[in-house]
Parts: C-alpha cells; structure tokens; sequence
C-alpha cells in the first residue's frame, strides 16, 4: 500500500545515510523502523499502581483524627507536615 507522510528534512537526511552505510534504500529504514515501533506496542504491558487505599476516616489513629478536626483540615495538615 502506497502511503505518504511528512517527514522533517533533517529525518530524511539522517534516514538516507544510514540506509547508504548499510546498502539497503531508505524505503527499507522506514519499513523496519515502524516494524519495530508496531512490535513494541503489542509487547508493552499497562502500568498500573497498586492499590494503597485506606480503610478510611476510622483508619486514622484518634490523636491525628482530633488533630484534624480541631486544625484545619486533612489536607493542610499534610501540606504542614512538608514544612518541617
């Protein structure tokens, strides 16, 4: 199948003189780089995180629970934690 792209002249450059110091043409370069490109993404397995959830509210120890109810919230007593 006959396909056209855009490539930057710089790539076309580099893509022609690796294609002379090997011998083949520079069809060929392209077909094996996106060949590999192809074959990578089939390979690649997801990342996924592990889940480090918490049980909740009842999780945290009742000191830091008061702590959090008597200052101002979860979320700036962990921001003040970073300051110390």
């Amino acid at each position: 199948m006959k396909t056209t792209f855009d490539i930057p002249e710089p790539l076309v450059k580099e893509i022609k003189r690796i294609a002379r110091e090997r011998g083949v043409t520079a069809r060929a370069i392209v077909q094996q780089a996106l060949t590999r490109v192809v074959e990578e993404a089939s390979t690649e397995k997801s990342f996924r995180l592990p889940d480090a959830s918490v049980v909740g509210w009842s999780a945290m120890e009742q000191t830091m629970r008061g702590r959090v109810e008597r200052d101002r919230g979860l979320h700036d007593l962990v921001l003040q934690s970073y300051e110390r």
